[in-house]
C-alpha cells in the first residue's frame, strides 16, 4: 500500500461466524488496500458464501480452504506463505473477531522497522467496550483515544493480532504444527524469537477490539481441556517450562490438583491436609484428587476424588507407589504434597518429570539430612510452617550443594556442565538414581532462607471455642474440681508422653531429682502424692506401634489413679469432643523432643488454655513471651538413618511450672489471655491459610517464571 513504506499482507483465519469475518475485513478495507487472504477451515454457516461475496474477483483478496487444516499454526503458516510468494516484506496475521483502529497498522509498521524488531503486536483495549455489548456490524472509529507508545518489550506478545517481518521467517522459521489443534503454538514462536537474541515488541499505541475467541469458546468440553493439557505437556517438554497463566483455570476449566497426604484418619496431618482441601474446592478453581495415606477405601466424606495409599504387598503405607500410576493417569496442573521431607523426597523420585510440584513440610529439629531435602530441587514451590523451618532447612540443602555441586562448579565456573550424580556421606556415596534431573540454579536458591514460603497453620474458630469449663468437665468425665493439665499428642517415642508423666509425679509428689538413676526413679515411685487435686488427661492411643505402654508408665510412677484417657461416646474422639476436651484444661503441655507446628496448642489456645511448650524448634518461634517455655537440658540425636536432633525437657522445671501454675490463678489468667490473643490472629485462620496456597499452587501450575536449567544424570555420575 502507497504510503507504508513497505508492501504489507494481512493472514485472517476463521471458522464460521461470518458476521465477525465481515467487520474485522471492513474495518482493514475502510483504511488500507492490503493484500488479505483468509485461511477457511471449514465454515458451514454462509461464511463460504460471504467470502466468495468479498472477493468479487480481486487478485488482492484471496481464500484458502484447500487441504484441511489441522491445526492453528497450520493455516497460520499457509496464509504466510502466500504472502511472502505474493512478495510482501510483513504479515499481519489476525484473529476474525478483531476490529482495527484506523492507525493501528500504520504503528505496527513504523515499529516493526526498528532494529532487531521481528515482531510486534497490536495492544487489545479490554475495558473499554463489553463483549456482549457491540454488534459485529460496528466499526469503531474516531472515540478510541489513543495511548503514548511506550513501546516495551512483551513479556508475551498478543498474538490474536500480530505483525511478522520476512526476516523473522528466515531466522526463527515456520510455526510448529504439532501444537494441535491450538494452544502454546504462540508462545513456542515468542521463545524462538527470543532465543535468536530478536525481539518482539507489544505497541500500546496501536489498538484493537478482540471479542474473545468467539469460536473456541463455544467449545467447553472435557475434550478440548484435554486437548488443551496435552499441547501444553508438548511445551513442557520442549521448553521445560510452562507459560505464566496457562495452566487449565478460568474458561478452561478448573485446576486439576494432586494432593498427596494423610486422609481419613483424624491425625494432625489429616487435618491439616483436610482443612486446606476444603476451602480450595470452594473456590471452584479445582478438580481434586488426594492420594490418602491411612484411608482404606470407605466412603470418605468429602466432595473430592480420595484414593488409598496403601495397596501393594508388601505395605506401602505412605503410597510411594502409586504416585507414579496416579500421576500418569490424571495428568495433574500441580501435585500438592502435605508430609514429612522425607516422604516428600520419595514421592519426588517416584516418577521423573513430573510438574507443578509443592511441597509443605514440618522442620521439628535441626540437622536435616541433605539427601532428604536436595530433592526439594525438584519443587516450584517450597513451604514450611516456621521461620526456623525455612532456615534449617536452607542449611540442609547448603550442605546438599556443597556435597554435589560446590567443588566442581569452583573449578569449571560454568553450572550448565557440571556432572551431578551423588552425595558424598561419611559413610559413603548415595547415588541419587539410575537417572534424575536436578535443578542446579534451584539447589543454589534454596540455600536462601528467603526462597522458602512460610505457610502457619490454622484453627477453625466454628469447630474451637470456648465452652464453660464445668460443663466441658461433665460432658468429658474430667473432674469438675480438679487441675487439670492436658496433653493431647499422638503416642509416639517423639512426643515423649514418658517424660510428662514423669514430670507430672514430680509435680504432685513434690519429687525434684537431686540423685539419678534407678535410686531417684525409686524415690519417685516411693513418694506420696502431696497435691491430691491434680489430674493428667491424656488424648492419644492407649498402645500403638513404636509408642508407649501408657498404663503401665503411669503405673511405675505411682500415678495409675491420677491419669485419664481421653473417651468418646462415638469410638473415637470427634472435633466437637476434643473441642469440649480442651476446654476441661487448666494448662496445654507438650515436653516432646520436636515440634514442627503444635497444632493442639492453638487449637486449645483460642478457648484461653495457657500453653507449656519446649524451648526447641517451633515452639521457641511461637510461644515465647506467650507461655511457660521449659528449659532444654540436653540434645539427642534420634530416628534410625535420618539423625534428627531431638531435645530433653527438663522434668525438674516442667514439675516447677506446672506448680506455679496450680497456685496461681492471675498467672494462669495471663497466659490464657496471651494464647487466647495469639491463637485469634487472621494469619491463623484455615481460610488466611488456604488463600496463601491457592496463590502458592496456581504458581506452580504455571511454573511461572525462567525455567530451572537442569542437568540429567547417570548413575556414573556423568551428563547424559
Amino acid at each position: 500500500m502507497e504510503g507504508l513504506g513497505m508492501k504489507v499482507g494481512v493472514v485472517m483465519t476463521c471458522r464460521d461466524a461470518w458476521d465477525y469475518t465481515r467487520a474485522a475485513l471492513d474495518s482493514i478495507a475502510s483504511e488500507y488496500d492490503l493484500l488479505t487472504i483468509v485461511v477457511d477451515d471449514g465454515s458451514t454457516d454462509g461464511t463460504k458464501d460471504g467470502l466468495e461475496a468479498w472477493q468479487d474477483g480481486s487478485d488482492d483478496r484471496m481464500v484458502l480452504t484447500d487441504p484441511p487444516f489441522d491445526s492453528l499454526a497450520g493455516k497460520w503458516n499457509a496464509g504466510i506463505r502466500k504472502a511472502w510468494e505474493a512478495g510482501c516484506d510483513c504479515v499481519l496475521v489476525t484473529n476474525n473477531d478483531v476490529l482495527f483502529h484506523p492507525e493501528t497498522i500504520d504503528r505496527l509498521v513504523e515499529r516493526i522497522q526498528d532494529d532487531d524488531v521481528v515482531l510486534v503486536s497490536a495492544h487489545n483495549i479490554e475495558g473499554i467496550f463489553t463483549e456482549s455489548g457491540i454488534p459485529p456490524e460496528f466499526i469503531i472509529s474516531g472515540e478510541w483515544e489513543l495511548e503514548d507508545d511506550i513501546g516495551g518489550e512483551a513479556e508475551c506478545p498478543d498474538f490474536s493480532c500480530f505483525m511478522l517481518s520476512r526476516e523473522c521467517w528466515d531466522i526463527v522459521g515456520d510455526f510448529d504444527e504439532r501444537y494441535e489443534p491450538a494452544f502454546f503454538e504462540d508462545n513456542d514462536y515468542h521463545e524462538r524469537i527470543l532465543r535468536k537474541g530478536l525481539k518482539a515488541l507489544n505497541i500500546p499505541s496501536a489498538p484493537y477490539y478482540h471479542y474473545g475467541s468467539i469460536t473456541v469458546d463455544q467449545d467447553q468440553s472435557e475434550a478440548r481441556h484435554e486437548r488443551f493439557r496435552k499441547t501444553r505437556d508438548k511445551f513442557y517438554q520442549k521448553w521445560g517450562y510452562v507459560p505464566a497463566g496457562h495452566a487449565a483455570v478460568g474458561k478452561l476449566g478448573p485446576i486439576r490438583l494432586l494432593v498427596i497426604g494423610d486422609g481419613a484418619k483424624p491425625t494432625g496431618f489429616a487435618r491439616v491436609t483436610h482443612s486446606i482441601l476444603e476451602r480450595l474446592h470452594e473456590t471452584g478453581d479445582y478438580d481434586i484428587h488426594h492420594l490418602a495415606i491411612n484411608h482404606h477405601g470407605d466412603p470418605p466424606g468429602v466432595p473430592w476424588r480420595m484414593y488409598p495409599a496403601h495397596l501393594s504387598n508388601p505395605p506401602d503405607q505412605f503410597g510411594r507407589g502409586r504416585v507414579r500410576e496416579l500421576y500418569d493417569a490424571l495428568n495433574p496442573d500441580a501435585v500438592f504434597m502435605v508430609q514429612d521431607v522425607w516422604h516428600i523426597s520419595e514421592y519426588v523420585q517416584s516418577r521423573h518429570g513430573m510438574r507443578g510440584l509443592v511441597a509443605y513440610y514440618p522442620v521439628d529439629s535441626p540437622n536435616l539430612h541433605p539427601l532428604w531435602t536436595i530433592h526439594l530441587g525438584r519443587c516450584v514451590e517450597v513451604c514450611t510452617y516456621t521461620e526456623f523451618g525455612a532456615a534449617q532447612s536452607a542449611l540442609s540443602m547448603e550442605m546438599a550443594w556443597r556435597q554435589t555441586v560446590n567443588d566442581v562448579f569452583a573449578a569449571r565456573g560454568d553450572p550448565d556442565k557440571v556432572a551431578l550424580g551423588a552425595i558424598r556421606l561419611n559413610r559413603g556415596t548415595r547415588w541419587l538414581d539410575q537417572r534424575y534431573q536436578i535443578p542446579m540454579h534451584r539447589l543454589h536458591q534454596l540455600c536462601d532462607p528467603g526462597e522458602y514460603n512460610v505457610v502457619p497453620h490454622g484453627v477453625d474458630s466454628e469447630i474451637f471455642r470456648p465452652v464453660d469449663q464445668q460443663i466441658a468437665r461433665r460432658r468429658m468425665g474430667v473432674p469438675e474440681d480438679a487441675f487439670v493439665v492436658g496433653y493431647v499428642h499422638r503416642n509416639q517415642p517423639r512426643k515423649r508422653q514418658d517424660l510428662m508423666l514423669r514430670a507430672f509425679a514430680k509435680f504432685i509428689k513434690g519429687v525434684r531429682d537431686d540423685d539419678v538413676g534407678i535410686a531417684a526413679l525409686e524415690k519417685l515411685r516411693a513418694a506420696p502424692a502431696k497435691i491430691r487435686d491434680a489430674v493428667l488427661v491424656l488424648h492419644c492411643a492407649l498402645e500403638e506401634q513404636a509408642g508407649w505402654d501408657l498404663e503401665e508408665l503411669a503405673s511405675s510412677y505411682g500415678i495409675d489413679g491420677r491419669v485419664q484417657f481421653s473417651k468418646s461416646e462415638q469410638g473415637h474422639i470427634t472435633n466437637a469432643e476434643l473441642n469440649l476436651l480442651y476446654n476441661t484444661f487448666d494448662v496445654n503441655a507438650n515436653l516432646g523432643g520436636g515440634e514442627g507446628w503444635g497444632l493442639s496448642h492453638f487449637e486449645s489456645g483460642v478457648s484461653g488454655v495457657p500453653q507449656m511448650v519446649p524451648d526447641w524448634a517451633a515452639t521457641r518461634e511461637l510461644w515465647h513471651g506467650r507461655a511457660k517455655v521449659v528449659p532444654v537440658v540436653e540434645v539427642r540425636h534420634a530416628d534410625y538413618q535420618l539423625n534428627t536432633m531431638q531435645a530433653q525437657c527438663s522434668s525438674d522445671a516442667a514439675a516447677d511450672m506446672l506448680l506455679e501454675l496450680y497456685e496461681d490463678a492471675g498467672e494462669r489468667e495471663r497466659l490464657g489471655e496471651a494464647a487466647r490473643e495469639f491463637c485469634t490472629r487472621d494469619e491463623y485462620t484455615w481460610d488466611s491459610v488456604a488463600e496463601n496456597f491457592d496463590g502458592i499452587i496456581k504458581r506452580a501450575a504455571t511454573l511461572k517464571g525462567v525455567p530451572h536449567k537442569t542437568v540429567t544424570l547417570t548413575k556414573q555420575g556423568a551428563a547424559a
